[in-house]
């Protein structure tokens, strides 16, 4: 009975170590066999390959037109609408509104600073206004236009001391000056050029003033 245990766990122990000899070679084989998996890369060019074609289909949907067609009714109006600016000179706060970046304060201020100019040459005085910087401004500028022909000219020979004051590009010291050489030299001594060469304005403020003074 003994040998014959011993025989069925000899059988036994060899059939496990061909199981598992089996096993090993299976794994070893495995391992070195090449691989077709498609790398990352591979993956993701076919995945764009998928969805490029709906991007392109998205991206230049657009109306072609031929030699004799018109624009549709839609775009027309918008082109229009793209046309029309606003004038600075006679536009009021509501309008002011519409303008992107502008609210009720810096709507009011606009019109407070025309006021004291006496009307825009150009959209660009804007910038004069404390608040408006250049990157709030290129926001509405293609919206913008001004009406030089409609500002408040300035009789630098007859204008009181108290209104040339009141311009922003003259204020109080340079008025008192300008009325002070007009009483000296006379009224028809009272021009840019000469207040320039008296040394009375610079150059450059005699250049800002020039837009407001009468020809």
């Amino acid at each position: 009975m003994k040998w014959k245990n011993r025989e069925r766990y000899v059988i036994h122990a060899r059939g496990v170590s061909i199981i598992a000899i089996i096993i090993v070679i299976r794994i070893v084989s495995y391992r070195n066999t090449p691989r077709h998996d498609p790398p990352a890369r591979e993956i993701t060019d076919a995945f764009q390959d998928y969805i490029r074609p709906r991007t392109v289909a998205v991206a230049y949907t657009r109306t072609v037109l031929h030699p004799g067609d018109t624009l549709p009714e839609k775009q027309k109006r918008k082109t229009v609408i793209a046309k029309e600016r606003l004038e600075l000179n006679t536009a009021d706060s509501l309008d002011l509104l519409k303008l992107y970046g502008i609210g009720p304060y810096y709507a009011r201020k606009i019109l407070l600073y025309r006021d004291r100019l006496g009307g825009y040459v150009h959209p660009e005085q804007l910038l004069e206004i404390d608040g408006i910087d250049r990157e709030r401004f290129n926001g509405f500028r293609d919206r913008l236009r001004a009406d030089a022909s409609l500002i408040q000219y300035i009789d630098l020979q007859k204008a009181p001391e108290i209104h040339l004051a009141s311009h922003p590009y003259i204020g109080k010291y340079l008025a008192r000056s300008i009325v002070r050489f007009r009483e000296l030299a006379g009224a028809d001594s009272c021009r840019l050029e000469i207040l320039v060469k008296e040394k009375i304005l610079s150059q450059v403020q005699a250049t800002k003033i020039a837009l407001y003074v009468c020809r």
